[in-house]
């Protein structure tokens, strides 16, 4: 938002509800462009690119966090628990782009949680269950094996053991 007056200025935020659209959207962006450029980096190994990834986690999960605290008060728990599930998702896949995998297992474990907790009770379509077989689980299971070398047959057991522990783990 434009100000003029910069001698006095202070950061002004929209308390429009479509403004939380607006951070959630950027945060997507920002991470559909990481996992874009983690998918080259897969194919050609280079650092700049993982550079390029780690930035564009970090701005994702910075509008996350600016997502949640503009949502802190909405009556929607179900939405509030997705957004918390979205910049857990974000939080884990920095960590381990970072090669930081036992920083990623909590994230992890919470946002396996969260979605199945969101698709147990919600009426809702496979979505949730999809992101968790695709995105969630793979990355706890190599997170698991690579920071605490365990490879466990009942992940949603452990994730639900690590969750519960919280970050200290």
């Amino acid at each position: 938002i434009h100000s003029r007056d910069t001698k006095t200025y202070v950061k002004k935020q929209s308390k429009d509800p479509k403004y939380a659209d607006v951070l959630l959207l950027t945060a997507e962006r920002d991470l559909l462009h990481a996992q874009q450029a983690k998918i080259l980096l897969d194919a050609e190994p280079n650092r700049a690119r993982s550079k390029f990834v780690i930035g564009k986690l970090q701005r994702a999960l910075i509008n996350g966090y600016k997502l949640l605290e503009f949502t802190e008060d909405v009556d929607d728990q179900y939405r509030l628990l997705e957004y918390l599930g979205y910049v857990a998702i974000i939080e884990g896949s920095l960590a381990i782009s970072k090669k930081k995998y036992q920083n990623a297992i909590y994230p992890l474990s919470v946002v396996r949680c969260i979605l199945q907790c969101i698709h147990s009770t919600k009426d809702s379509d496979d979505v949730y269950y999809d992101t968790i077989d695709t995105i969630v689980d793979p990355s706890l299971k190599l997170a698991l094996s690579q920071a605490l070398n365990m490879k466990p047959s009942d992940i949603s057991s452990v994730a639900k053991e690590f969750a519960s522990k919280g970050s200290e783990t």
